[in-house]
């Protein structure tokens, strides 16, 4: 099946969401079933948590849930989240960002409760830039966070959201297409369908699954400067980067 997800865990294990099922890969590259297929369906994302645990999400059940070591899988949230087709997940601490249909939403890890905040969107999708309540979001599918920014992958476009103050800025990919270059909202850089996205250092990197690339976005100097560095790859999928900035 084509694995959707990666999630990087600090000691360098890994873990592949392939179809319904989760595969754990030691440091070593030993392999080993976390969870079997059946329990989740359409999982679309991964994030390590404390302990050995892993947050995903069962996207048509409308739902965030944990996975422990032993492949338990407890609901994290219920019908009343309101999540309507969530599809990445990114952990911050006690913080848990969800990136559904066409909203950012956060998940607060420490409250028992659980409870859910809208950061960015509105039900009905689009790309506009702008505070809360005029933004909008069309079909995110990837998250990474950098500096006080939580970047997001927007179909054909990467948007930032500045935590701080709730702006929603684009920051490359004015309009669909394969294109390297300067970014900016009229910059000519141009993405397809993005499907993963990883921080090392000071650059952004970029799954784009539509033109099989893996491209990458330098975050420090002015015009976000896109530049192509792997292509002909067979639809890549998510990304995970660890401590010693290697990409999964």
């Amino acid at each position: 099946p084509y694995p959707k997800a990666v999630a990087v865990a600090p000691d360098g294990s890994c873990f592949v969401q392939a179809g319904e099922r989760v595969v754990a890969v030691s440091p070593t590259g030993a392999t080993g079933q976390r969870l079997p297929a059946g329990q989740l369906v359409q999982p679309q994302a991964l994030a390590v948590g404390e302990g050995g645990a892993l947050y995903a999400v069962d996207s048509t059940r409308h739902r965030v849930v944990t996975i422990a070591p032993d492949g338990t899988v407890t609901p994290l949230t219920g019908p009343d989240a309101g999540f309507k087709l969530p599809a990445a997940l990114l952990r911050d601490g006690p913080t848990l960002y969800v990136a559904d249909f066409s909203t950012l939403r956060k998940l607060d890890l420490a409250d028992p409760a659980h409870p859910v905040t809208l950061l960015a969107g509105a039900p009905d999708a689009g790309t506009a830039d702008g505070p809360l309540g005029t933004n909008r979001i069309a079909d995110p599918r990837a998250l990474a966070l950098h500096g006080g920014h939580l970047y997001v992958g927007d179909f054909y476009k990467v948007r930032r959201l500045v935590l701080a103050t709730g702006q929603m800025e684009t920051v490359a990919g004015a309009e669909a297409g394969d294109v390297d270059g300067a970014g900016g909202p009229t910059g000519p850089a141009r993405f397809g369908r993005i499907q993963g996205l990883a921080v090392v250092g000071d650059t952004l990197y970029v799954a784009d699954r539509e033109f099989g690339k893996l491209r990458a976005i330098a975050l420090t100097p002015p015009g976000f400067p896109t530049r192509t560095v792997l292509a002909d790859l067979a639809e890549p999928g998510g990304l995970g980067a660890d401590a010693q900035g290697r990409l999964y």
